[in-house]
């Protein structure tokens, strides 16, 4: 397991990031190059939460910048947070569905949230603050992956 790990992050970091961007872009629908031009508009996840209301009623497109701090996996997704506490109003949730969760663990080579862990991470897409809880009477910032090459560990 940690050999597989290992052997993952190696190619992860000699791979080429303009060729993962490009095919990130092609996995969202998007020419090539904006792969790029998301990871050229990299925030902070503490400021994720004042980009959204700037760019509002449009979502934020760019990439977030953070450190996994906690995670949830259950049988259709799997959700990497910035912060401890998933409720904390600066919280950016990460949502991985069913298959994306396949992609990233053969992508990574090992469970995804474990390789992620307290990493430090660069998610590009396109960000916006969804109503959750009963009622929808709490708002949480979300991004949903569906290219493995969206995420970059630092």
């Amino acid at each position: 397991m940690i050999l597989t790990a290992f052997s993952a992050l190696l190619a992860m970091v000699v791979a080429d990031p303009a060729e993962d961007r490009a095919k990130m872009a092609e996995a969202m629908g998007m020419p090539a190059e904006v792969g790029e031009q998301l990871f050229a508009r990299e925030i902070p996840a503490e400021q994720a939460k004042a980009y959204v209301e700037a760019s509002a009623p449009d979502p934020f497109v760019g990439a977030v910048r953070m450190t996994v701090r906690s995670s949830h996996r259950n049988d259709n997704r799997l959700i990497l947070n910035s912060e401890r506490d998933f409720r904390d109003p600066l919280n950016v949730g990460i949502y991985i569905d069913e298959d994306g969760m396949k992609m990233l663990d053969r992508h990574f080579g090992g469970v995804t949230e474990t390789i992620l862990a307290d990493r430090t991470i660069v998610v590009a897409g396109v960000l916006a603050e969804v109503p959750t809880g009963r009622n929808g009477q709490f708002t949480q910032l979300r991004m949903v992956i569906v290219s493995p090459y969206q995420i970059e560990i630092q």
